[in-house]
């Protein structure tokens, strides 16, 4: 299934390959399968997130967020009629604060409402679905995410591209995201820090390159 995101354009490729789903599984008595609590899934990103400098790349800008309420669609897929298939979700994020930008001229609006990873249905319930190596987007929680302004508006560079936030401070944890580069670098530091290490890193591609899609063709060379 495809995750595409508010401006219409395909950020993620979701395959629905079940990599863990034991470790996430509640308590279970007699002959009744195990409680799942989450299902975690493998995918593809459109641009590379894994390193300071592919984040500066391929990213318009940085901000620190706050998902104020989530919607969910219906069930889609050829077993819907069963109450099977996948569920998708969309998030109203407030945008608290820009702590860097690629270019001062792009406007980044107050409200922002991406789709993001949603459900799996099972037998008509709902088991929130994660990507790997990526954090699951909670109602009531903040988190410092990338950003990317699309000709149809702004929404999320990428799954990855998202770090809960706890007290100003990033809190990349390994649960979320593995040790991956990016979320060692910026884990610990707080907002303002997490956006001059943006500014001060050096780009995967020159700022010169004008899109996203040239920028990735270059750096895939």
């Amino acid at each position: 299934m495809r995750l595409i995101n508010s401006a219409g354009r395909t950020t993620l490729l979701v395959c629905l390959v079940i990599v863990t789903v034991g470790a996430a599984c509640g308590p279970s008595s007699g002959d009744d399968p195990p409680t799942v609590d989450a299902i975690t899934v493998q995918g593809e990103e459109r641009y590379p997130m894994d390193t300071l400098a592919e984040a500066r790349s391929f990213s318009s800008a940085w901000a620190v967020v706050e998902v104020k309420s989530e919607t969910a669609g219906s069930v889609a897929g050829g077993g819907a009629q069963h109450g099977e298939g996948y569920a998708s979700r969309s998030v109203e994020l407030d945008v608290k604060s820009v702590v860097w930008k690629a270019d001062s001229s792009v406007a980044i609006p107050d409200t922002i409402n991406p789709m993001v990873t949603g459900y799996a249905v099972r037998d008509g319930n709902r088991i929130p679905m994660i990507l790997e190596g990526a954090e699951r987007m909670e109602l009531g929680k903040e988190y410092l995410v990338g950003l990317i302004a699309e000709p149809e508006g702004i929404t999320l560079a990428s799954p990855r591209a998202v770090f809960s936030m706890t007290d100003d401070v990033v809190t990349a944890s390994e649960e979320g995201h593995g040790r991956g580069p990016l979320a060692d670098t910026l884990g610990g530091l707080n907002a303002e820090e997490a956006g001059q290490a943006l500014a001060d890193a050096t780009p995967a591609v020159s700022d010169s390159v004008g899109s996203f899609d040239d920028r990735l063709e270059q750096y895939n060379d």
